[in-house]
C-alpha cells in the first residue's frame, strides 16, 4: 500500500494488469484503488501477513494468481 508495493501496483495497471492488493492498513489500500482502478480491476485485502488465518483465507478466495510479489 506505500513504497515499493505501491510503486510496483501502479507499474502493473498502466499496463492493464488486474491487482490483488493485500496490506494491514484500510486506509491507504483504499487509497491506491481508488488511484488504480479507473486502469485496472483493483480487489483489496486487508490482513496482516503473520496471522495464518487470514492468509489462508485470502489464499483460498484468490485460487488463479499468475504472479505473487511480496
Amino acid at each position: 500500500s506505500s513504497g515499493i508495493g505501491a510503486a510496483t501496483a501502479r507499474l502493473f495497471a498502466e499496463q492493464g494488469i488486474d491487482l490483488i492488493l493485500v496490506a494491514r492498513r484500510a486506509e491507504r489500500l483504499a487509497a491506491l484503488r481508488k488511484e488504480l482502478d479507473t486502469r485496472c480491476r483493483v480487489e483489496t485485502v486487508v490482513l496482516d501477513i503473520i496471522n495464518l488465518k487470514q492468509i489462508s483465507a485470502a489464499a483460498d478466495r484468490f485460487k488463479d494468481v499468475d504472479v505473487l510479489i511480496n
